[in-house]
């Protein structure tokens, strides 16, 4: 409605979850740890499809996430499929990091967390209760999540997302991220599925100039990983690979 038929806003907002499909919301008996991982809840197809909307139609907005998260507590619809022995914590760190991996690939200008601490203690049981980085029930005490989403923020400062690169495997993926300042970049590894699926010893290509790479272990109780040299042969490094993402750093990326 405005005159000049601009936009009247500076960017465009969305909240994504990965709630299972078809939820009741009004009553969600049974819908308990069925959350889905980024990946089956296409976290990233969505989002890119709202860039793509906005870069045609209004070029001068930026897009932001500005809701997205899973629950720790099982109560709670928002919390992830139980998954062996792995606790919702964890499953959560991991789940959120690739979230934002997910994001990045997308396009988006801007994600963020909902949120840095648990809500309400009456909500606590319910959708969004347990969504946060400290955990309330606990004086606030940090959880994985806190550790892994800092040490992403370490380990990405001053890079932007470049592309995907082929793995050989459907179920692992790798995302490049470049340094704005030089030459020195990140790969992000991990299996995208929800079966606790590893592999060991996979070998990951690197640029043909690469001489340095640091593999950086998503780690509780750490802000930066557990951190370890790697090897590079014939331009090659080998790593384990899981469901929670891995980083390898190098001092040259293309």
């Amino acid at each position: 409605n405005r005159a000049d038929k601009n936009f009247a806003a500076y960017d465009v907002h969305a909240h994504i979850y990965a709630f299972a499909n078809n939820i009741d919301f009004g009553n969600p008996t049974g819908f308990v740890n069925t959350a889905e991982t980024p990946e089956d809840g296409k976290l990233k197809e969505k989002t890119k499809a709202l860039v793509d909307y906005t870069k045609a139609n209004i070029p001068n907005a930026e897009v932001w996430i500005s809701e997205f998260g899973w629950d720790t507590n099982p109560k709670s619809v928002l919390s992830p499929r139980k998954l062996n022995a792995l606790t919702m914590n964890e499953l959560q760190g991991r789940y959120i990091i690739r979230g934002y991996l997910a994001f990045a690939a997308a396009g988006v200008d801007q994600a963020q967390l909902f949120e840095l601490s648990d809500p309400s203690q009456n909500y606590i049981d319910t959708w969004f209760g347990t969504a946060g980085l400290l955990d309330r029930t606990l004086n606030f005490a940090k959880k994985p999540s806190w550790f892994y989403t800092y040490t992403l923020k370490n380990t990405l400062k001053n890079m932007v997302f470049i592309g995907e690169q082929t793995s050989g495997d459907p179920n692992i993926l790798i995302y490049k991220f470049k340094n704005m300042n030089n030459a020195e970049g990140v790969y992000a590894v991990w299996y995208k599925t929800r079966t606790d699926a590893t592999k060991n010893d996979f070998q990951l290509q690197l640029a043909a100039n690469a001489k340095s790479a640091t593999k950086i272990e998503l780690a509780d109780k750490s802000t930066t990983g557990n951190q370890s040299n790697l090897a590079i042969n014939k331009t090659m490094v080998t790593a384990n690979v899981s469901e929670r993402p891995i980083f390898i750093k190098v001092d040259v990326i293309n």
